[in-house]
């Protein structure tokens, strides 16, 4: 699981609106820092691979991914990715890809390793695993995990319990918004809803939200999982929810999807779109031109 060579943003980041504002503060420093530059120069190769990929048909995109998997699967065992979260080693993007790409069978033998995983830090990154990976099953330990002191294993789990096709994760969302003190570090259990959503659950996800007084950097990560949400569900019941996004989200990227996602569902506000007009990106000042 060592690298011997410095990590592409896909690896370090696990979520696009993440790998754009690295992106975009990278770009903006490579101007004086020429090490930097010629990471980003790496970085735009990738890119303009994706968007090549993009354009291929579905035959071309099977035979990649099919390339993919096996390319993943040869670099990392199961064994080696247990070993390595034994010895608290190697990056969140690593754990993420491994397991979007691992067997099923993988998949298993990682989360019953979890089941029984005293290792809190351990624990941490076999829940990296599930970040892009739907559970095999949701053992009883994921529920106690997802309520665990330490922030980040809370967060690992609840992320982690997204991507289950259970009711009972919603059914566990609104139990955990409903009951407990909601704070900034608790901002995925928002993204339980995103496969669960039930008409009513907006008003438990808006009440979470205003109680919160989050400063900039806090409103762009509760902004993350709201994103994730809001991807599952474009329903006009959410508006309000994508508009607290936009009034408080610093993040130029996540303010125009917000728009972009309003706009769609005709929940766009007259005033909101007056402000869009004076935004400080031209990608959303577009949206409603």
């Amino acid at each position: 699981m060592n690298q011997a060579h410095s990590c592409s943003l896909d690896e370090l980041t696990d979520d696009v609106d993440a790998y754009k504002l690295a992106f975009s503060h990278l770009t903006r420093l490579a101007a004086t820092d020429s090490a930097i530059a010629a990471y980003v120069q790496r970085e735009q190769q990738d890119i303009d691979q994706r968007l090549a990929i993009a354009q291929e048909g579905a035959a071309e995109k099977a035979a990649r991914q099919d390339r993919t998997r096996a390319e993943i699967q040869a670099q990392f065992s199961v064994d080696q990715v247990l070993a390595a979260a034994k010895r608290r080693e190697g990056s969140k993007g690593i754990y993420v890809r491994f397991g979007r790409w691992c067997s099923d069978e993988s998949l298993a033998i990682v989360l019953e390793q979890l089941t029984i995983e005293v290792d809190i830090e351990a624990c941490l990154r076999l829940l990296w695993v599930f970040r892009r990976a739907a559970l095999p099953t949701v053992p009883e330990r994921l529920w106690v995990l997802a309520t665990d002191d330490d922030a980040r294993i809370r967060d690992a789990a609840l992320t982690a319990l997204a991507q289950a096709d259970d009711p009972v994760v919603g059914e566990f969302g609104r139990t955990y918004l409903a009951k407990r003190t909601f704070v900034v570090d608790d901002a995925a259990a928002i993204e339980l809803f995103s496969k669960h959503y039930k008409a009513g659950d907006e008003r438990l996800i808006m009440d979470a939200l205003n109680s919160l007084s989050p400063d900039e950097a806090e409103a762009h990560d509760v902004g993350m999982s709201i994103r994730a949400f809001a991807k599952h569900n474009k329903s006009t019941s959410v508006a309000g929810i994508l508009d607290w996004l936009y009034r408080t989200n610093p993040c130029t990227i996540c303010r125009a999807d917000a728009v972009r996602i309003l706009l769609e569902m005709n929940s766009l506000s007259a005033a909101a779109a007056l402000e869009c007009r004076f935004d400080a990106s031209s990608e959303t000042q577009a949206l409603v031109e």
